[in-house]
């Protein structure tokens, strides 16, 4: 099983393709930049299986270790589209006037947050956002959220739980971000998480099962 190329991957660069903008002169072309996100979906996540977790830190309840996920089910939600031309979002060229907070494919609403279950990554103690108008009654004013889930089997010998990790590594780094540019977390949530560690309540949520 393989963790160090993908553990370098995610650790070292997402900050930067979550927040880069492509510009007129070709700069920071997420294709370019996160090509290495392709090369390992192409020779290694397609070839052999990609490790979950760190086998010692099982105690560890988040999306670094699916095997601590207590619903066998872990989630992505991505706040911004960084990528024209791919028929996912709204972002457009030129990309400094019309790639600039953008939105991704809308398939979920966001209700709420409660920090406490999520302050790794948030690093806030306790607290909640509410993503509604109390006075109205109205829910759908978090904007456009797109969020992909996938969950898996009790088995350990099943191919849906030792492919876990590649579905990990094809749903948060692969197919939202390179191939459909989605990036940036909920304000307070992290980007992708065990199902039970994050308290947001979707509309829809695609689970994807092969």
């Amino acid at each position: 099983m393989i963790t160090s190329y993908t553990d370098h991957i995610l650790c070292t660069h997402i900050i930067e393709w979550n927040y880069e903008i492509e510009t007129a002169s070709g700069q920071d072309r997420l294709k370019t930049d996160a090509a290495r996100v392709d090369d390992v979906y192409y020779y290694e996540a397609q070839r052999m299986v990609i490790a979950s977790g760190d086998p010692g830190d099982s105690d560890r309840p988040d999306f670094d270790n699916l095997d601590s996920c207590q619903n066998n089910a872990a989630f992505c939600c991505f706040a911004q589209d960084r990528q024209a031309g791919d028929n996912n979002g709204n972002c457009n060229t030129p990309y400094e006037n019309n790639c600039i907070d953008k939105n991704p494919a809308d398939n979920s609403n966001i209700c709420y947050i409660d920090h406490a279950r999520s302050s790794d990554a948030n690093h806030v103690h306790d607290g909640f956002t509410i993503y509604g108008d109390l006075k109205s009654g109205n829910e759908a004013i978090e904007g456009s959220i797109h969020c992909h889930g996938w969950t898996w089997g009790e088995d350990p010998l099943h191919p849906d739980n030792i492919y876990k990790g590649n579905l990990k590594y094809f749903v948060s780094m692969y197919d939202h971000l390179t191939q459909r540019g989605y990036a940036r977390n909920i304000p307070g949530s992290p980007m992708c998480d065990c199902a039970e560690n994050v308290s947001e309540c979707f509309c829809v949520l695609y689970l994807y099962v092969d």
